[in-house]
């Protein structure tokens, strides 16, 4: 089926389907489709929100797998695929500096040019991978199933990542339709990432907040959020037979085998009565009983026609209206057609909070509420509900939105300070904080790193008579401990040792050896490009390369 549809179940319960059934209708991507770049290079950025610096980058290829090479300082890498056939998939093993973890993360090369490797596509890696799992899609991989990743299938699951970070309470305004083809420009000391770079720093403090990991979200993504099972208008299994057909013949170019939270039909007929993607050009053919085959055929195979499905159910959730400051609004009232308890509760609590059904205005601006309930052992959880309305000052004027531009400045050194920039769309000055002062402080605008570990800084703007408060931005960093000192004399050995001099000759020589003096990226560079075959040196650390960099500046040592 097409694909998208958006949030239909709570946080999470709606998006892997919701996604899936809605990027079928566009979408566009430079990383989509084989043959979208000449050459014979790949290369790109492997970040985390930070530039993944030293990382180790790899490719499976369907022929002549090429060497290995290493991140720069940037997180930015080349490798050369001119005797490789493509398409690939892409791995970059690093070590996290924050836990001091061995981690990986994956890309999928279908073109030469730009693949960048970061956390969002390691999930679409994930989704398009017939187990469900990034990593198999590169420790088994498997050329014929690669190849069958069609530009189409790339877009949908585009979308299904889109929606499940959504989920997941991550802003993904500013992540490319092609996150895999796009510039990115990573973080990195003082250097600031892009907008799509905030995106996943905004993925690394929500998987922090509610304590899970990447791994385990791709899971959840795998095994789908309609953990109830097998859903239908009728409560009775569908013709599991007739829902494969149906399936092969309006979704599978899409989606392939596996779309887990199809189970749900009234997600499928509430897809199409929305449109979501395009999809409402199924609405002649797609119906309530053929929503039910296919929900069967998912849930159970091709083989299935027995059994009890979860019976749907439905919200009603009426709006109390436009309120004003100083007044008592009225009750909430939500019911489902179920008969169960409705939960209501508000997305925008700096602006109006729920306690049962009593609703409290706190400050003007734009309330947010959702009703939702998570069903039984009959019913299934019903799609989540929202209503939205104006919460005018005492006045009676309704009081405009705006919103805090606050980015991360990437990893920082115990002992250093940086000047934090952030603005409001009002023009109002924002008030930054630290909440984790073990580690960094503030004073104003700047930042003083104290010790390893994490740095949580948030961005407020409380608003005024004109404008409605904003809603708070936060953002996390890894603060490492100082950095040794470069030692020159231990630079003189390291030079000797490794038979520098051999190609270089005696400090001060000819070869361009000095363009390296104080600045050890680049002969980091050097290393990672393989440069006159100094990739053998890949094994130096950085504090070695800092201290030949210092012999270098200091030959006469």
């Amino acid at each position: 089926m097409h694909n998208n549809l958006k949030r239909l179940n709570g946080a999470l319960a709606a998006t892997a389907l919701a996604a899936a059934l809605a990027a079928c209708g566009g979408g566009g991507g430079g990383a989509g489709g084989i043959g979208a770049a000449a050459g014979t290079t790949v290369s790109g950025v492997a970040a985390t929100g930070l530039a993944i610096a030293n990382g180790s980058v790899s490719l499976k290829c369907a022929a002549v797998d090429p060497a290995a090479v290493k991140t720069l300082a940037d997180g930015s890498y080349s490798v050369d695929v001119s005797k490789s056939t493509l398409p690939c998939v892409a791995r970059v093993d690093y070590v996290d500096p924050s836990t001091g973890s061995a981690q990986k993360l994956h890309s999928l090369v279908q073109a030469t040019g730009t693949v960048n490797i970061t956390p969002v596509t390691d999930m679409m890696v994930a989704n398009l991978s017939s187990t469900g799992a990034a990593a198999d899609a590169y420790d088994k991989f498997d050329a014929n199933e690669v190849k069958s990743y069609t530009a189409e299938r790339v877009r949908t699951v585009m979308q299904t990542v889109k929606t499940e970070l959504e989920a997941k309470g991550v802003d993904v305004t500013h992540l490319p339709d092609d996150p895999i083809g796009s510039k990115l420009q990573a973080a990195n000391g003082s250097r600031q990432g892009d907008d799509q770079d905030a995106v996943l720093d905004r993925i690394q403090e929500k998987l922090k907040e509610q304590k899970t990991t990447l791994q385990k979200m791709e899971n959840e993504m795998k095994s789908g959020h309609e953990s109830r099972g097998l859903t239908t208008s009728t409560g009775r299994p569908g013709d599991a037979a007739a829902g494969k057909t149906a399936y092969a013949t309006n979704c599978q170019s899409c989606h392939g085998t596996r779309m887990p939270d199809a189970v749900n039909a009234a997600k499928i007929l509430n897809a199409i009565k929305e449109n979501a993607g395009g999809m409402g050009a199924l609405a002649n053919t797609v119906t309530t009983a053929m929503a039910d085959d296919i929900a069967t055929y998912m849930a159970n195979g091709a083989g299935a026609g027995t059994g009890t499905a979860l019976v749907a159910q439905t919200i009603s959730f009426t709006s109390p209206g436009d309120q004003t400051l100083g007044t008592t609004p009225p009750a909430l009232s939500a019911s489902a057609s179920s008969g169960l308890p409705v939960t209501i509760s508000s997305t925008t609590p700096a602006v109006c909070t729920v306690n049962g059904t009593a609703l409290t205005l706190v400050a003007a601006g734009a309330c947010s509420l959702s009703a939702d309930q998570q069903g039984d052992a009959t019913y299934n959880a019903a799609p989540t509900v929202v209503v939205k309305f104006t919460v005018a000052s005492a006045s009676g004027a309704v009081l405009p939105t705006q919103t805090i531009s606050f980015a991360s400045p990437g990893a920082q050194t115990a002992g250093s300070s940086v000047t934090l920039t952030a603005t409001s769309s009002s023009g109002l000055t924002v008030t930054l904080a630290s909440t984790t002062p073990a580690v960094c402080t503030l004073s104003g605008n700047t930042l003083t790193s104290l010790a390893a570990g994490d740095c949580t800084v948030t961005a407020n703007q409380a608003g005024n008579s004109s404008f409605a408060a904003a809603a708070t931005v936060t953002r996390t960093f890894a603060v490492t401990g100082a950095a040794g000192t470069a030692s020159a004399s231990n630079g003189k050995a390291l030079y000797a040792s490794n038979g520098c001099g051999s190609c270089h000759g005696t400090v001060p020589a000819s070869m361009n050896v000095l363009a390296g003096a104080n600045n050890p990226s680049v002969i980091q560079s050097a290393i990672s490009s393989n440069f006159g075959g100094m990739g053998k040196y890949s094994g130096l650390t950085s504090q070695n390369l800092a201290d030949i960099a210092a012999y270098l500046a200091t030959p006469n040592i």
